[in-house]
């Protein structure tokens, strides 16, 4: 770069080279990441992202959802799995036990809020005694196009660290 052609000091050769990408060197763990197949490392982290979410699944949250809106689609992911779209409200007397955000009570029927194709896959799983699961596997597939988009897009490099980072942030594990 044109910084270390003004600057004769070894200091500032080693910046000109950290930001040109010229490094002598490149780290350990990326020379490790890098030597992995490029099809073997899509399929390894979503394997990893499966493992890792329904290992958390199953250790902390016990196979059950944990936030209000996952436990009421899986209510009704088990209503489609009765072969209705709807269900009866309880009586007016009960209702103040069964008022949520989620729950949408219109012409005298329960109805969900949330789109039904999640709902379906939710009520399959759940079919199969697997409802805990979809959320992992849902996780592990939004692993696999992460790095495969920012790998088109941006470069190898790129996408691998971008499905690493993904893999441990706290947000995604949650």
């Amino acid at each position: 770069g044109s910084i270390g052609r003004r600057c004769g000091s070894r200091s500032c050769r080693r910046a000109s080279a950290a930001f040109s990408g010229s490094a002598s060197r490149p780290p350990a763990w990326s020379r490790l990441l890098l030597q992995v197949p490029r099809r073997r490392f899509g399929l390894l982290i979503a394997l990893a992202g499966l493992a890792i979410l329904a290992t958390l699944s199953s250790l902390f949250y016990g196979r059950m959802p944990f936030v209000g809106d996952c436990a009421m689609q899986l209510a009704h992911a088990r209503i489609y799995l009765q072969g209705r779209m709807n269900a009866i409200p309880p009586p007016m007397e009960l209702r103040m036990f069964f008022r949520s955000v989620y729950l949408l009570c219109m012409d005298g029927v329960w109805r969900s809020q949330y789109f039904p194709g999640h709902l379906w896959s939710l009520a399959v799983a759940d079919f199969f005694r697997a409802a805990w699961l979809t959320n992992p596997l849902y996780g592990a597939g939004a692993l696999w196009m992460l790095y495969s988009a920012a790998r088109s897009l941006y470069g190898e490099k790129t996408g691998r660290l971008a499905a690493l980072l993904l893999l441990v942030s706290p947000f995604f594990l949650i």
